[in-house]
């Protein structure tokens, strides 16, 4: 259940609770046995955001998460579900007169029951509290009629029980992306797009892995009134890099190139 409602026009306020039940059944065909969980969890979120006349816009949220697992530890037993709560405040602006807006945030984000690999082996184990608390920046704003330009910024500082930083999860992640419409001639209705994506050095204990930038590109073309084609070329010059490192170290995707094909009614 989710009610929202505005109050003396300027303050917006959001409350949610929700219920979930799960029953979960992991037969191990080998051993002949059967581990069985029932899981529920009440949880809850809120928002209150504060709507200035300038179109500066502070806000506050709370979350809480509840995801039931499904694998089993190497005893046999069903991991307990992942629970979490984030704190979100931050401020979005949106100038008069400019076609466009900025938000700025700052987050505190907290998981228990994480499954995180084993130094020693490579196997999942269930851990204790996890952190990650940081900030996020974004603008998305039309230059001109035809040229919008969309960057974003996100620092997160992710640590372990004990304090330590976290695998997997780079503390600097920045993108620019800037997309051009031709609205009239012979082109009209065509959109190309290009962008540069740049994720920080992650580290796997005494390991730091090396940071990477990738390239993407995007076509799009609208016609007949309903019709829509599109190509998107993600890593456009097919960088070689490694992604990550958690016991195993993982390659980055290669070049991908998608095509497809809308239609709305």
């Amino acid at each position: 259940m989710q009610d929202q409602l505005r109050l003396d026009d300027r303050w917006v306020l959001l409350g949610g609770v929700r219920y979930d039940q799960a029953s979960t059944d992991n037969h191990n065909r080998t051993a002949g046995t059967t581990q069985r969980a029932d899981d529920n969890q009440l949880s809850w979120s809120g928002g209150v955001m504060y709507l200035g006349r300038q179109g500066i816009n502070p806000y506050l949220s709370y979350t809480q998460s509840f995801e039931p697992q499904t694998s089993v530890n190497d005893d046999g037993r069903l991991y307990d579900p992942l629970e979490g709560e984030q704190w979100e405040a931050g401020v979005k602006f949106a100038p008069p007169g400019w076609d466009g807006y900025v938000t700025a945030a700052a987050f505190d984000l907290e998981q228990r029951n994480s499954l995180v690999t084993s130094p020693d082996g490579g196997r999942q184990e269930q851990s204790g509290k996890q952190t990650s608390r940081g900030v996020e920046l974004e603008g998305v704003g039309y230059l001109t009629d035809e040229l919008q330009l969309t960057a974003a910024y996100t620092y997160t500082d992710a640590t372990n029980e004990q304090g330590q930083r976290k695998s997997l999860i780079p503390r600097h992640q920045a993108s620019v992306w800037m997309d051009y419409g031709f609205h009239e001639g012979a082109l009209q209705g065509l959109k190309l797009g290009g962008g540069v994506r740049h994720v920080g050095e992650s580290v796997y204990g005494d390991m730091t892995v090396p940071d990477y930038t990738l390239f993407d590109a995007m076509a799009r073309y609208a016609f007949a009134d309903h019709w829509r084609v599109q190509l998107n070329v993600n890593n456009l010059t097919d960088k070689e890099y490694v992604a990550s490192c958690d016991y195993w170290c993982y390659y980055g995707e290669s070049r991908s190139v998608i095509g497809s094909v809308r239609y709305q009614w």
